[in-house]
């Protein structure tokens, strides 16, 4: 993502060019509220989905059952589905370099972001499932603050891939829930506009080995709302600036949600919210005193879209 460093001077700092913007502590206020409020409703899906599962009860009449809207929504999950959404949202990052008692400088990057987001999900038994995810877009409106007022921030244009498996460990009509493990990778590349030269560029990436889960609470046969939250176990952040490449180790999170409506028996239209959160942190031990960077960053948007299911 639009990352860098470079330390400030004594001169910079006495000017107070790295006063903290309220714009950006507004948005990254926001930013904080939607994941408290998807993360609510990651947990009462998930009360609703025991509870069903707690009560649900086996027919034991011998006639023949016809079918009910729970079965549809039951065959309904285990088809291959394809989708393709549109991203509109934005991009935070804030970077401080300094000990751990006195910051020395803050970079910040403010970002509108857009984009598309083509994936597939596919059983491959009653248990086990594969998914593919891909989307590119391009950050605009770039407005950074800190030392990376000299880097003149022109564009950036990023890419999403994402490979998933997941197990099923709860199996309802009305609820599922699989246990999932994915490889994640966001890649961007740069344009400088600023002392490098319009012809300048730059490029990193940040992903992860991501462990989490996927729910599914199917409200009626067409209506239903998917929800994923998953975390890095290991992640990495490397970067290819012009005059300061390097890799970090990364954490980060991902939490995503959508509501579906089946209009038609292979139709539905999608709307969701996604959030990737990432952190990195880089030990400078050969300076003195000792420096640290630490970078906090998330790239979330609203998400609208189509799905094919077969």
């Amino acid at each position: 993502m639009v990352h860098g460093y470079e330390p400030a001077s004594n001169g910079e700092q006495a000017n107070g060019i790295f006063n903290v913007d309220a714009k950006f502590d507004y948005l990254k206020n926001e930013v904080n509220d939607m994941k408290q409020f998807m993360i609510a409703i990651l947990v009462g899906a998930l009360v609703f989905g025991f509870t069903a599962a707690a009560t649900a009860v086996t027919p034991t009449s011998t006639a023949t059952p016809t079918q009910t809207s729970a079965d549809t929504s039951k065959k309904a999950s285990e088809k291959t589905t394809i989708y393709l959404d549109g991203l509109s949202g934005d991009y935070h990052m804030t970077e401080d370099y300094g000990t751990d008692s006195n910051k020395t400088s803050t970079n910040k990057v403010d970002a509108k972001l857009s984009g598309i987001i083509l994936g597939l999900e596919s059983p491959v038994t009653n248990r086990f499932k594969f998914g593919l995810e891909y989307g590119q877009g391009s950050m605009n409106d770039i407005k950074s603050t800190g030392n990376w007022d000299q880097w003149a921030l022109k564009k950036c244009d990023f890419t999403l891939f994402e490979a998933k498996g997941g197990y099923r460990v709860v199996n309802c009509d009305s609820f599922k829930l699989d246990m999932i493990m994915s490889i994640l990778a966001i890649n961007s590349k740069i344009q400088y506009n600023g002392q490098y030269g319009a012809a300048a560029t730059g490029r990193n990436n940040i992903g992860g080995n991501m462990i989490g889960a996927d729910l599914v609470c199917n409200f009626t046969d067409k209506a239903s709302l998917q929800c994923t939250i998953a975390s890095s176990l290991l992640g990495a952040y490397v970067n290819n600036y012009i005059d300061n490449p390097g890799e970090d180790e990364a954490a980060i999170n991902e939490y995503k949600l959508k509501f579906n409506y089946f209009l038609t028996d292979h139709w539905a239209l999608t709307l969701g919210y996604c959030d990737y959160q990432f952190t990195s942190k880089t030990n400078f031990p050969t300076e003195d005193p000792p420096k640290v960077k630490k970078m906090d960053g998330n790239l979330s948007g609203a998400t609208l879209g189509v799905k094919f299911r077969f």
